[in-house]
């Protein structure tokens, strides 16, 4: 939403709505809590982790730039274009969850995971060192607003745990059952 314009001030409604899934079948996502907060804006669905705030957010947007933007963000596994994945349904490891929001602390700048990064012998002589390249993937501006999004989680919303953590930002959320 950022990259397409919209500020984190920009409000988007939190309230039930179903989706048609195909013959009479229809998806009646809700939040976790199973609150609903009316209009929220962008930077507090994110803290709080507002489920239908993202998903109205991704309809508005269309997922097709919403995954392109995951793919340059480093995403690899499968992301189809429902609005389930706005929330979390499809692949991604742990890792390249956490390369992707690095960008964001990088000035938009996305740097695949190494497993290595220097090699030495046992006297400490450096024989081999990675040398990471950046890839502009966001706007600057858009990347230190995001930045200033992902901590709010820990000052404001679901990641207050995190506070004590000098200069902490964070993304929290939920799967299924709790897994």
């Amino acid at each position: 939403a950022l990259n397409e314009g919209w500020s984190q001030y920009k409000t988007v409604e939190d309230s039930p709505k179903s989706w048609p899934l195909g013959g009479r079948r229809r998806w009646s996502p809700k939040n976790y809590d199973g609150r609903w907060r009316g209009r929220v804006s962008l930077r507090n669905a994110v803290a709080w982790s507002v489920n239908m705030a993202a998903i109205r957010t991704a309809d508005a947007i269309g997922m097709p730039k919403i995954i392109a933007l995951a793919r340059r963000l480093g995403l690899k596994g499968e992301l189809k274009p429902h609005l389930a994945t706005a929330i979390g349904a499809g692949g991604a490891s742990t890792l390249e969850l956490a390369a992707a929001y690095g960008a964001f602390a990088t000035h938009g700048r996305f740097v695949a995971p190494s497993p290595i990064t220097m090699v030495k012998d046992r006297d400490g002589n450096i024989l081999d060192q990675e040398q990471p390249s950046a890839v502009q993937v966001v706007d600057t501006d858009v990347a230190k607003e995001m930045g200033e999004m992902l901590r709010a989680v820990v000052t404001s919303g679901t990641g207050r745990t995190a506070s004590a953590i000098p200069d902490a930002h964070g993304k929290t959320g939920t799967t299924n059952d709790d897994r």
